[in-house]
C-alpha cells in the first residue's frame, strides 16, 4: 500500500500536502481508475484562514461510485497524515448537493484542482448559486458545530477544538444572513467580515472570535494544572466566553434570517441549575430546533430540552 511518509514534510505549506496526496491517490491503480476529480477546498487555500494545529486540509475526491472498500482504501492512504480529510463523493452526489445548495459543495467550487476528468469543471460552469436551503443548513451547521463545542469544553479533553468548533459556530452562522442579503456565499474570513458590515455587533464578536482561535497556542499553553490536563478556571473561564459570543452570533444571525429566536443552551444550562443546584453535564445536543442537556445529579441521569 502506498503512503505519504515518503517525501511529505508536516511543515510543508498545506497545498502542498494536498497536492502529494493527489499524486498518491493517482499512483494507486485501483484507485486512480475510480477517481474523476481531485480538489483540495477550505482553507487549505487561504494561507491567512488556515491554521496549524487545528485547520484540517480538505480534499475533495469525486468518483465514478462510491464503495466501502474504495473509501476505506482512500482514507488508509490518508492517514499518515492526520491533518488530511478526504472527502468522498460520487459525481451525482455532488450535483446533487449543488442543486440543493448545500453550504460545503458550494465552499467545494472554490477549490484548487489537482486532477479533474470533467467532473468538477462541468459543476463549476454551471453556475451553481445558494438557495434558502443554503441559509437554513448553515444556522444549522452552526448550532451542530456549537454543540461539539460545548461537549469539548465540560469534557475538557479537547479545548482546542473546543475553541475551533466555537470559531466555525460563528462562521456558519454569519454566512447565513449575508446569503440571504446577497445571495453570494462569503468564503474567506475577510469576506465574512466584509459581509458582515450591516451587522456591527455580529461582526465585533466574529473579530474577537478569530483573535482568540489565531492566539490559541498561547491560550492554552501553561494553563494546565501542574502535573495533569485538568485545565485551570482561568483557561475554562476564558473558553467559556469564547463560547458565548458564538452562540450569540448563531442566535442573533438565525433571528435576522427567519425572524424568531432560537432557544439558547445558555438558559437551558441556568433552568437545569435552578432545577437541580450542582450537576455534571454529560452532554449538550442540538436537534432540529432545539437543545437537549443530559445531565448527572445525584447519581441519577437527567434530561431537560429547550
Amino acid at each position: 500500500m502506498l503512503t505519504l511518509k515518503a517525501g511529505l514534510d508536516p511543515k510543508r505549506r498545506p497545498l502542498e500536502t494536498a497536492s502529494k496526496f493527489s499524486e498518491v491517490l493517482l499512483e494507486d491503480e485501483r484507485v486512480r481508475r475510480r477517481i474523476m476529480s481531485i480538489v483540495a477546498f477550505g482553507s487549505v487555500n487561504r494561507p491567512s484562514d488556515f491554521l496549524e494545529g487545528l485547520s484540517d486540509i480538505d480534499v475533495l475526491v469525486i468518483v465514478d461510485r462510491r464503495s466501502r472498500s474504495l473509501e476505506s482504501r482512500i482514507r488508509r492512504l490518508a492517514s499518515s497524515d492526520h491533518s488530511l480529510s478526504p472527502v468522498l463523493l460520487s459525481r451525482r452526489e455532488f450535483v446533487s448537493m449543488l442543486k440543493a445548495g448545500s453550504p460545503g459543495a458550494l465552499l467545494m467550487l472554490e477549490g484548487t484542482v489537482f486532477h479533474d476528468k470533467g467532473a468538477f469543471s462541468r459543476a463549476r460552469e454551471a453556475g451553481f448559486r445558494p438557495t434558502e436551503q443554503t441559509v437554513k443548513t448553515s444556522i444549522d451547521h452552526a448550532f451542530r458545530a456549537l454543540s461539539i463545542s460545548i461537549n469539548d469544553y465540560f469534557s475538557g479533553l479537547d479545548l482546542c477544538e473546543s475553541i475551533n468548533c466555537a470559531y466555525h459556530c460563528a462562521r456558519h452562522a454569519l454566512r447565513a444572513p449575508i446569503v440571504k442579503e446577497t445571495g453570494a456565499m462569503p468564503v474567506s474570513d475577510r469576506e465574512v467580515i466584509r459581509g458582515a458590515s450591516k451587522y456591527p455587533k455580529l461582526q465585533k464578536l466574529y473579530r474577537e472570535i478569530l483573535h482568540a482561535r489565531r492566539d490559541f497556542k498561547k491560550l492554552v499553553k501553561g494553563c494546565h494544572e501542574a502535573g495533569t490536563r485538568i485545565p485551570t478556571r482561568a483557561l475554562r473561564d476564558e473558553i467559556g466566553k469564547l463560547l458565548l459570543k458564538a452562540e450569540r452570533v448563531a442566535v442573533d444571525s438565525s433571528e435576522l434570517c427567519f425572524g424568531n429566536r432560537p432557544p439558547s443552551m445558555l438558559e437551558l444550562l441556568n433552568s437545569a441549575k435552578r432545577k437541580f443546584g450542582s450537576f455534571k453535564v454529560v452532554g449538550v445536543f442540538w436537534q432540529g430546533a432545539s437543545w437537549s442537556l443530559v445531565a448527572e445529579h445525584r447519581g441519577k441521569i437527567k434530561q431537560l430540552s429547550a
